[in-house]
């Protein structure tokens, strides 16, 4: 009798994501079985405990355990991005994009704080640790916040511009710039990695700066008026931009100033491009027919 084929469980990380003053449980991914819960409910304490029964449940819940027990009872909730069935189309990246996502719609100091692993041993996912992150604070308590009344469009937008985080190569890599930038150890460096993820909205070098300039005043403006605004402002940040990197006296104050511009400005114009959904060379064939003010791209 021919032995039985059993299907190998994916290894599974589980990222932890903290500095939300907002109930993320509201943002719906089930469309792609994704889901955010609060590490302290009873759901989540029945979704690990799924991987293995005792003793190991135990042992697979302690990193849990520890986090809850060292968290202050003021400080936000924690909340984990998991899959509900890892048995189909498990994907790691999709898990990531949650939180990306999140990020782009809600510029903050949201951060994922902790990651969980498992992996299989004779069928049972078991827990292989707990990885902590102690990333910068740069505005403290800048928490992701919402409101319910903004909940149904938010969740519109998830589930429109959520496949498209990987559809086209430009946008991850913008996307990914974007990302680091919230990362980096360094504010100098940010403003350099969030103009990098601008940068990937023209399709040449040649006047990369003027095309930039243009790109985003089009993309981003809603009127003549504001067009115009983004293009001085991001001609302003560029001056610095160059003093930063050919190694010019630029002064601190002046990155400090323009930084929470500059991570709305690419928050912005990530959230038009996943909404328009355009590949790199049409972009910016549509941008170069249009004037400002003009978004029909």
């Amino acid at each position: 009798m021919a032995k039985q084929k059993t299907t190998k469980l994916p290894d599974i990380e589980i990222p932890l994501i903290s500095n939300s003053k907002y109930n993320l449980e509201k943002f719906d991914f089930s469309f792609f079985d994704l889901h955010l819960v609060n590490i302290e409910s009873a759901y989540f304490k029945r979704y690990i405990k799924s991987f293995a029964t005792n003793p190991m449940f135990e042992t697979n819940f302690s990193y849990i355990k520890k986090i809850i027990d060292e968290k202050d009872e003021k400080e936000e909730n924690i909340y984990a991005v998991i899959k509900r069935n890892i048995k189909i189309n498990y994907d790691q990246i999709n898990i990531e994009n949650v939180f990306r996502l999140l990020l782009i719609i809600f510029p903050s100091d949201l951060q994922i704080s902790h990651r969980l692993t498992f992996r299989e041993y004779d069928g049972l996912l078991l827990s292989e640790g707990l990885y902590s992150s102690d990333l910068p604070k740069r505005y403290p308590d800048r928490f992701l916040i919402s409101r319910d009344n903004m909940l149904t469009e938010i969740n519109a937008f998830i589930k429109r511009s959520f496949p498209v985080m990987r559809k086209h190569s430009y946008l991850d890599l913008s996307i990914s710039h974007y990302i680091i930038g919230f990362t980096s150890s360094h504010i100098h460096y940010t403003l350099i990695t969030l103009c990098m993820a601008m940068e990937t909205t023209v399709n040449s070098t040649n006047e990369l700066t003027y095309r930039l300039k243009r790109n985003l005043a089009i993309i981003v403006g809603e009127d003549p008026k504001s067009s115009s605004l983004i293009y001085t402002n991001v001609n302003l940040i560029y001056s610095l931009r160059s003093k930063i990197v050919h190694g010019d006296h630029f002064k601190l104050k002046k990155i400090q100033e323009y930084l929470p511009y500059l991570e709305s400005l690419v928050s912005r114009t990530l959230i038009e491009l996943l909404i328009h959904d355009v590949g790199l060379d049409h972009l910016n064939d549509r941008i170069t027919e249009m004037g400002f003010g003009n978004k029909s791209i």
